[in-house]
Parts: structure tokens; C-alpha cells; sequence
């Protein structure tokens, strides 16, 4: 599983759902996000436990219950104090910045500017660090950001009786990007959710079937937060650094273990992906008497995106070089054209929808780019965020003629 190191904990997402979308399920979740998207203010306290299909947490399975207490100010100002056995961690946006803290090692980053795209911070993405309603809050506008309707959309499940007699249901979905499915209790009154389970392989238990669930309690709407509540500033004693400059570090350390698939100068594997644009099918033998260029990236990863527009560079400079430009990701097609499009990119891009690329050329981080020459030879493995000028000396070195 392709990844980019983070010392934060993760949980590993399940397959997604494939039941067909019922319309009382869409209404309801649209219906809940413009709730909550109404809402000046709310605060709220969770209790996250893992759940089991046997109904007991198989022998040698850590206790990683979780306690959360969220505090939400429009429109992405957020405290997050979560704590767990041993550990606490705390997130907080003042609207600007974002500051994570576990015990006594943070990051900083860029405040998400909308609450719809959490995903895209790799940390923020993590159902035990957030949920609790806020990509909610993003209102039914953000729905295309947060359902992935491409793997089945919503479903309706069971409907229960809450303590003071009402009815809630339960609206299953999967979440779009690195987020586990998602099985929300809402409210069919209120609107607000009550509990959340993430379909996940918790530690030690991912043949049981294992989720975790969140409940809620203490919903308080509209309340009036200090502004101290969203402070950024770090504790006394923390070693904070920038989320870039953590990202840069970890791929600097996974370059240096990563191993080309065949060793520089032998004959590349081939393998086949399909255009974004008509979803014809490419072969990289098709491709022998141009130089290629190979960037493995997916939308959801900070450093791909940082790389992307030196690949775009390269692809303006050296396309009509005989170069051929390939990014290739594994998500699926609405995701990538967004993103691509979003960013106005041109370059040539392909999916692997079965990955099928990514392990031939053993890709286990990301981005990951790589260079091979007119002879269809490995002329360079480049594993993690890099200067533009090494990329370009590598295309050199691979017999492109460069400015």
C-alpha cells in the first residue's frame, strides 16, 4: 500500500460499499450537512470505541478507546481534543493556520479552507482525529467532496429509536479519498448525527471485520467561543515544525530505502493504463524511441502536489522533445479531472485503477517518478518530493537534449 510516512497514528481503510443509492438516504445526509452548515458555532463530546462482528475484540487487541471533544466555529475555525490510552493529540484551526499536536511533536499547515476538503491533509483525513460533523459543514454543496458516488452513493440502513422516542437512521456511504466508509445515525428530525462508524482494519483485528463508532452526546448549538479556543500558538516545549518540511524529511529518508524495480540500464517492466481523457489503453512498449517520464501520484498526497507542477513544466519544455509525460494514479477519474482541472494542469494523464503499474515498479510512496530512455531501459528511480533540476538531469542523462 503506497503511502507517505507519517509519525501521527493511521488506520488503514476497507473496501468500499456496493449497494445501490436510495433517495430517502441522499435526502436525508444533503439534509443534515445544511443543518449543521447552518450553524454559527457547535461543540460536541465523542467516545470512539472499536466494534467487532464476533462481538469481542480478538485476544492480544489493544484498548484504543478514544474520547473527542469538538468545538466548530464558521467557517473553519476548529479545536479537536482527542485522547487516547497513553497518548492525547489536539488539532486546531484559527481560520488561518492549522496546529496538530501529538504530545509534544506538531506540524503546522495551512487552515483547510473549506471544511469539505479535510481529506486533502493527510493528518485531518483520519477519522479518529476528526468526524464529529465537520465535513459536514460544508452544507449539501460540499456533498461531491465528501460522498464518493462513483463506489454506490448513500444507502438507507436501519432505523432506530432514539432515548427521547424519536426515529434516526442509519445512511451508509463511501467517503471520497483516503476516508474509510461511513455509516452515519442521523436524526430524521433533528438532523444531527448521533453516532458514526468507520469501516476499518483496526490493529490485530482486520480478518474480524472490525469498525470503529463514534457516539455523540453534549451537542450544544450556537454557543459563544472565546476566541482563546482557536489559539495556534504552540505550547511551551513543543517541537513544531511545518507540515512541508516534515513531508520533505520522511521522503528524503524513504528515497534513500526504496529500490528500483530492475537495476538502472536493464529493460523496464511494461505495463498498461488508460488515458484520462478517452479512456484508451497505453503500453509502455507502445511508447520505445521516446524518452518517458513516469510521475505516480494521487490527489490526496501534499507532496504530489507540490511535485505536479514540475512535471507540468517538463511536459511544456520537453513534450515535443520526444518526451512522454505519463502521470499515473490509481483513483478514480472524476477525482483526478477535478484536480487536474481545478489546477488548470495540461500534461497526459492515465489511470491504473488496479495499481497494477505502481506494483510492477514497487511503489510504496509517493511520488514516486520515473525515467526511462528511448530504448525502453530504467534510466532513473526518483522516490519522493525533488527539485525540478534533478528531474531535468535525469531526463538529461536519459539522452534528452535540455535548456
Amino acid at each position: 500500500m503506497k503511502s507517505f510516512s507519517l509519525t501521527f497514528f493511521f488506520l488503514a481503510a476497507s473496501v468500499a460499499c456496493a449497494q445501490q443509492t436510495t433517495p430517502d438516504a441522499v435526502a436525508l445526509l444533503k439534509a443534515s450537512m445544511d443543518k449543521y452548515a447552518s450553524m454559527k458555532s457547535f461543540s460536541v463530546h465523542c467516545v470512539m470505541a472499536p466494534k467487532f462482528k464476533s462481538g469481542k475484540a480478538p485476544a492480544g487487541t489493544p484498548d484504543i478507546s478514544v474520547t473527542k471533544d469538538v468545538k466548530f466555529q464558521a467557517p473553519n475555525m476548529f479545536d479537536v481534543e482527542v485522547k487516547l490510552p497513553g497518548v492525547s493529540a489536539h488539532a486546531v484551526s484559527d481560520g488561518k493556520t492549522l496546529l496538530i499536536l501529538q504530545g509534544t511533536d506538531g506540524i503546522t499547515d495551512k487552515a483547510p479552507a473549506r471544511m469539505s476538503n479535510l481529506s486533502d491533509n493527510p493528518i485531518l483525513s483520519n477519522p479518529v482525529l476528526m468526524g464529529a460533523g465537520l465535513q459536514m459543514v460544508a452544507g449539501s454543496a460540499g456533498y461531491s467532496d465528501y460522498v464518493d458516488t462513483s463506489k454506490g452513493g448513500p444507502v438507507a440502513g436501519a432505523e432506530e429509536t432514539l432515548p427521547d422516542g424519536k426515529k434516526a437512521l442509519h445512511v451508509k456511504f463511501p467517503v471520497k479519498g483516503p476516508l474509510p466508509n461511513a455509516d452515519l445515525l442521523i436524526g430524521e428530525d433533528s438532523k444531527l448525527i448521533y453516532s458514526a462508524t468507520y469501516d476499518i482494519g483496526a490493529a490485530g483485528a482486520g480478518s474480524d471485520g472490525s469498525a470503529l463508532e463514534e457516539k455523540y452526546s453534549d451537542f450544544q448549538t450556537d454557543p459563544v467561543l472565546a476566541a482563546s479556543v482557536f489559539s495556534t500558538i504552540p505550547p511551551s516545549g513543543a517541537k513544531v515544525q511545518s507540515m512541508a518540511d516534515m513531508m520533505k524529511g520522511q521522503q528524503a529518508q524513504q528515497a534513500t530505502e526504496e529500490k528500483p524495480p530492475v537495476p538502472i540500464g536493464k529493460p523496464a517492466p511494461d505495463f498498461r493504463v488508460f488515458s484520462l481523457a478517452n479512456g484508451e489503453k497505453v503500453k509502455l512498449s507502445d511508447l520505445k524511441g521516446k524518452v518517458v517520464l513516469i510521475d505516480f501520484w494521487a490527489t490526496w498526497c501534499p507532496p504530489c502536489r507540490e511535485s505536479l507542477p514540475h512535471t507540468e513544466d517538463i511536459f511544456k519544455k520537453y513534450g515535443a522533445k520526444n518526451v512522454q509525460v505519463l502521470t499515473v494514479s490509481d483513483e478514480d477519474a472524476e477525482t483526478i479531472r477535478k484536480y487536474i482541472t481545478d489546477q488548470k494542469f495540461t500534461f497526459p494523464a492515465f489511470r491504473d485503477p488496479e495499481s497494477t503499474a505502481e506494483k510492477l515498479y514497487g511503489v510504496t510512496a509517493i511520488p514516486t517518478l520515473v525515467v526511462i530512455d528511448a530504448k525502453g531501459n530504467l534510466a532513473a528511480y526518483i522516490v519522493g518530493l525533488s527539485p525540478e533540476a534533478d528531474i531535468v538531469h535525469a531526463l538529461k542523462k536519459a539522452g534528452v537534449s535540455v535548456q
